[in-house]
């Protein structure tokens, strides 16, 4: 999330077209740094978007998913759409070649390190020549025609298009988050009994994808993407999501909960949500940490914005967070690892 008054609106749109736009908020009182939209991130985000929602999984990203997400959201299915059937058959083909060897979230971890003013140029860069991938030469061509092409034709009119009215979130999410004392995982280990691995920096990123997040690290910064929506009502939604990661995989990969996992793959629910939604980002443990991980994000939402979400997200998610109001979680009685082991055992025995 981030930036900042009328002359630096002005500014910060003329950097959003030449490249990444830059803006950080340094709050004393919060260890939460909220910034806009950089091309590091929304490049890599919205191509994967025009991808899943016209070649990969139609079925699940179709247009009644985007209208939950209200008039943008059904304004930017349209865009999707649309820049699919308008663009070059060759650079369909690249699209498709780039993202059915990784994901969105493999490239970015890549080039999340980058300047946030980065150009398309350095990020090409960053992915062909510097980064952890395996990349083919051809894939490495793809790469820098498709993302060159993609940005001039479709995406930089988008961002501009857009930039504004992030900007103006930017503006009140400053202005929130100025007169609270928010350490987002001070919070999070209080109510989860577990600690994180370091002093970690937040950092939200608004992108404009209207569905879904990601999460990332370095040195010591926590990285969450949020909605382009995104306002100080649902502000920690997809970061308590994200940084949630790494508390459950404190456990997640032991043989305890591994075994377990094993055992749930006779759950038909959660293995039908496995094969439309998780198969393409998760292995089966990681579906079923996903589940929790979501279920406990909700579960933080509850206590820090005292809201109770009534809709699922995957399976079980809404069922978990259920699960640790009603049995009145205190990670001084229960640890987080017992009690979703807890959770899933009885997930187990109510299918039995």
């Amino acid at each position: 999330m981030n930036k900042k008054s009328v002359v630096l609106l002005l500014i910060l749109s003329l950097l959003t077209l030449s490249g990444c736009s830059n803006s950080n908020i340094d709050n004393s009182d919060n260890n939460i740094e909220i910034k806009g939209l950089t091309l590091k991130i929304s490049l890599i985000s919205v191509a994967f978007d025009v991808y899943r929602a016209n070649f990969k999984n139609t079925a699940v990203f179709n247009e009644e998913l985007y209208k939950n997400s209200g008039e943008y959201g059904l304004q930017y299915y349209e865009w999707l759409k649309n820049t699919y059937s308008t663009m070059d058959s060759n650079m369909k083909k690249r699209l498709i070649r780039i993202f059915d060897n990784y994901g969105d979230w493999s490239y970015i971890n890549e080039t999340i390190s980058l300047d946030d003013s980065c150009s398309v140029e350095q990020i090409i860069s960053k992915l062909n020549s510097q980064s952890n991938l395996v990349l083919s030469e051809t894939l490495k061509e793809d790469i820098k025609v498709f993302f060159n092409y993609f940005y001039k034709e479709y995406l930089k009119d988008f961002m501009q298009e857009n930039n504004l009215k992030i900007e103006q979130y930017i503006k009140e999410m400053n202005s929130y988050l100025a007169n609270k004392n928010t350490d987002i995982f001070k919070f999070m280990e209080a109510h989860s009994g577990v600690k994180f691995k370091q002093d970690y920096k937040a950092v939200f990123y608004y992108d404009l994808p209207p569905i879904g997040a990601m999460g990332f690290e370095y040195d010591n910064y926590k990285i969450s993407t949020i909605q382009p929506g995104t306002n100080k009502d649902n502000l920690l939604s997809s970061p308590f999501h994200e940084y949630s990661h790494e508390l459950f995989a404190t456990f997640t990969r032991n043989s305890k909960f591994t075994k377990l996992a094993y055992q749930l793959r006779k759950n038909k629910d959660l293995s039908d949500g496995y094969e439309k939604i998780g198969k393409d980002s998760y292995d089966w443990t990681g579906w079923c940490e996903e589940n929790l991980v979501e279920g406990f994000a909700k579960y933080l939402e509850h206590k820090y914005y005292d809201n109770k979400r009534d809709y699922t997200t995957y399976v079980y998610d809404l069922k978990f967070c259920n699960y640790l109001i009603e049995n009145n979680f205190n990670p001084k009685d229960t640890s987080l690892k017992d009690i979703s082991i807890e959770f899933y055992k009885h997930i187990l025995n109510e299918n039995l």
